[in-house]
């Protein structure tokens, strides 16, 4: 039931205010669920907004699950749009149901090794997104400090899984599908993020939800949540919503000790949900004309770009040699990471396409 697709959609810079609405009144709810909704909340649904539009940017923005509540209460919504997102939250509670058992019998072969922590959609199904919200996750997040790769991506293909296109941590069974990490930050495929100033210890929890598995902390769930969305270019308004609710929970900061890197990023992720209308404005998220914010604002509006995660996450290192080594290995990334983003071809083809995709990018940030 989780599966992650081989299609790569170009996300939209530019998102229609209905759905950002919805996000924001998804989110507000959070703490008082049993508040009444209001029944002129937006008026008629928007005349701007056809409802194949409307299924597209859910669908890309990982949304339609977690927005059915809001949806079905929003007057004027199309029938045919509430009906598709209503099964949409089903298949996702269904999704989540499905996952623990199944996690539950792979638990002798990922868990023989040391401890292993889901992290991103499988953590916050447990609290953030506990019944009846609901999130939909295509795959699993699993890191596994200290565990040998090679060895458990033989276990698991003994069970059947296989690889996903050209990613050889991504496993999936045609079910079910887990993406395998060595690290929190994302080293084990790009070195250098290992070494920009992020905690090297992350504290674990054990899961109520997934029996024998852990999960970070409360207080490291918000800094995994945002460093998750500034390193993908927050592509994607789930991982806005997943801040929101965060926030919601309690204000969305950085562990005290966690460093000044991380409270970088957290502070990126709070002036982007005040830049869509998701969070009060608080003198501290006020945009300061720098070059530095200006670069971060457009490498915002480039959407999915190939290098604007890697941008943003450089803007959030607090110290300018590093930003700069960040930017170099981006540029040119082990030949293992650039053959598991496009495929098995020679390196200096690979380095030449890598290239092109940054100079777009420089591009659209100029």
């Amino acid at each position: 039931m989780c599966r992650k697709t081989a299609s790569r959609v170009r996300r939209e810079s530019v998102i229609h205010p209905a759905i950002v609405r919805l996000v924001r009144f998804t989110a507000a709810r959070s703490n008082t669920p049993s508040a009444p909704w209001p029944d002129d909340l937006w008026g008629p649904w928007p005349s701007d907004l056809s409802t194949s539009a409307c299924q597209d940017a859910l669908e890309t923005h990982g949304l339609t699950a977690s927005l059915y509540p809001a949806l079905q209460r929003t007057p004027g919504t199309p029938a045919d749009l509430l009906q598709w997102a209503r099964d949409a939250h089903e298949h996702a509670l269904m999704a989540r149901d499905y996952c623990v058992l199944r996690l539950a019998q792979l638990r002798s072969v990922l868990c023989d090794r040391g401890p292993v922590v889901l992290v991103q959609g499988a953590a916050l199904w447990e609290s953030t997104y506990a019944p009846p919200r609901a999130r939909s996750v295509s795959d699993i997040d699993i890191v596994l400090p200290g565990a040998s790769m090679e060895r458990l991506r033989s276990a698991l293909e003994a069970l059947g899984f296989a690889p996903v296109l050209h990613y050889s941590d991504t496993l999936s069974d045609g079910t079910l599908s887990l993406d395998l990490h060595a690290g929190f930050w994302g080293e084990d495929r790009l070195p250098i993020r290992g070494q920009i100033g992020l905690p090297a210890v992350v504290p674990t929890v054990p899961s109520a939800l997934f029996a024998g598995y852990q999960v970070p902390s409360a207080e490291y769930a918000g800094l995994l949540c945002c460093y998750h969305a500034v390193k993908h270019g927050f592509s994607r308004l789930v991982w806005d919503l997943d801040a929101c609710l965060l926030h919601a929970d309690g204000p969305l900061d950085a562990p005290e000790y966690a460093g000044p890197t991380a409270r970088r990023i957290v502070d990126m992720t709070r002036r982007r949900l005040v830049g869509l209308g998701l969070v009060p404005d608080a003198p501290s998220t006020r945009p300061r004309r720098t070059v530095g914010r200006l670069i971060e604002a457009q490498a915002l509006r480039a959407g999915q770009r190939t290098g604007s995660g890697e941008l943003l996450l450089a803007l959030c290192c607090a110290w300018p040699m590093l930003a700069l080594r960040l930017i170099a290995a981006s540029l040119v990334p082990p030949a293992a990471t650039l053959r598991a983003m496009y495929g098995q071809h020679s390196y200096p083809a690979l380095l030449a396409r890598r290239a092109l995709s940054l100079l777009r990018l420089a591009g659209r940030v100029a």
